[in-house]
């Protein structure tokens, strides 16, 4: 499976109160007491921890190697990494090519500051665009 990289340039060009997308982040629980993993709030916490000594403020860039390395230290082992839409229930829904809504929408993987929006009209055939707005 491909491992999609994006540059920290993709940073400037998109701001977090416009994005569509984040990443999301799995770690695995090392500790596991009683073969349980623990709290989600021991979870976060370690997640604000490891934020704050590495000076990460956003889910727009993948988690760097000081990052991982801060949660391995508490005892979290980084896993996997994928880009997600990001749901927005309160922003109106945005219509794209011949009105139809983007059944996705994530970081063009071949152009920095691009986005690709996925449309699949109902029984239509499905196609991909991808812009720099």
């Amino acid at each position: 499976m491909k491992t999609l990289i994006i540059s920290v340039a993709l940073l400037g060009t998109i701001s977090a109160a416009h994005a569509d997308w984040h990443y999301e982040t799995t770690y695995r629980d090392l500790v596991r007491p009683n073969g349980q993993p623990r709290s989600a709030g021991v979870y976060q916490s370690d997640l604000d921890f490891c934020s704050r000594e590495t000076h990460v403020t956003s889910k727009l860039a993948p988690d760097s190697a000081a990052f991982k390395q801060c949660m391995l230290g508490r005892n979290w082992r980084w896993m996997s990494q994928r880009v997600v839409q990001t749901p927005s229930a309160a922003s109106p829904q945005r219509f794209g090519s011949n009105g139809l809504k983007p059944v996705r929408v994530y970081p063009d993987p071949d152009a920095d500051g691009s986005v690709c929006k996925d449309y699949e009209p109902p029984g239509g055939i499905s196609w991909t665009e991808c812009s720099n707005f």
